[in-house]
């Protein structure tokens, strides 16, 4: 999916990346921090001390007040914003739109890096390749966004042989050492047991945000049609056939999707965290409206 400018400048008006309340450190930013300084919103008035800033003296209030009076703001800091992308080879699948669920989250990852760039975020990015969990450190700026493009790009067609989302969110984890924001993208296969209790520190600590590429269902692919399995390749001839509406096979592969879907539903469930489901990379600009909607005032 091609990104032009005027669609990036339309998708940053329409929607706003979640803004932490309160994150520690003193560079000026856009997000609330614990420290008190020049930001934006009014925090409280207090007496004036030697060593505050003059200009911060409110004259009418001190003049009310009988001593001199300064209004206090909260200070602005940048955040860390961390991309976590599942770039395994069953990322390599089909989904329901016919697209490489891979493609769809790199698209997605597109987005929400720009972002980030838009509002001054410092980005990182956790992946995997064939040789194992890659990591680039968060940074501020358009050549690191594009560095970030390129080197999960260079992940996505070297892609790791072996479901690798729990390390990534290990890693995710050690590189962060404030709160932070984490976009998760994978598949409904992506949260397995051993990725929960990261998960669950994760949560705790970081705002989380999990979308999950929908997965094709094979029952629905016309006849004739080929089908490829990302580790074992072509699919014998015959299973066209088994694989028609109402047939057996055609069943037990519904009934596996729905438990992994169910799974997934009930992790980010009991976790509290936020998620959504997409089938193409069409629905992005509607999943991000729809998770961010309460934000930004837009309903998709």
């Amino acid at each position: 999916m091609a990104l032009s400018y005027a669609r990036l400048a339309e998708l940053r008006r329409r929607i706003a990346l979640p803004v932490l309340k309160r994150v520690s450190g003193g560079i000026e930013g856009r997000h609330r921090s614990v420290f008190t300084g020049h930001g934006q919103d009014f925090d409280d008035m207090v007496p004036y001390h030697p060593g505050d800033d003059v200009s911060d003296i409110d004259w009418k209030a001190s003049a009310r007040a009988g001593e001199p009076v300064i209004r206090r703001f909260v200070k602005e800091t940048n955040l860390s914003v961390v991309l976590a992308v599942d770039t395994s080879l069953a990322m390599t699948g089909s989904a329901p739109s016919g697209e490489r669920k891979l493609d769809i989250a790199v698209d997605l990852a597109d987005i929400l890096a720009y972002l980030t760039r838009f509002r001054g975020d410092q980005l990182a990015l956790v992946y995997s390749d064939a040789g194992g969990v890659r990591q680039l450190p968060p940074r501020s700026g358009s050549d690191h966004v594009e560095l970030i493009r390129h080197r999960l790009r260079a992940g996505a067609t070297n892609p790791a042989p072996d479901d690798v989302m729990a390390p990534i969110l290990f890693r995710a984890e050690s590189l962060l050492k404030r709160r932070s924001l984490v976009f998760i993208i994978g598949d409904d296969y992506s949260l397995q047991e051993e990725s929960e209790a990261v998960l669950k520190r994760l949560r705790v600590r970081h705002d989380v945000v999990f979308f999950a590429i929908a997965d094709l269902d094979l029952a629905t692919l016309r006849r004739g049609a080929l089908a490829t399995d990302v580790r074992d390749g072509m699919l014998p001839d015959f299973l066209s056939e088994e694989l028609r509406p109402n047939s057996r096979l055609a069943a037990d592969i519904a009934a596996q999707m729905a438990h992994a879907r169910e799974r997934t539903d009930d992790i980010v469930t009991r976790l509290a965290i936020r998620a959504t489901r997409l089938d193409s990379s069409a629905d992005i600009e509607d999943a991000l409206l729809h998770l961010f909607a309460d934000r930004t005032g837009v309903r998709a």
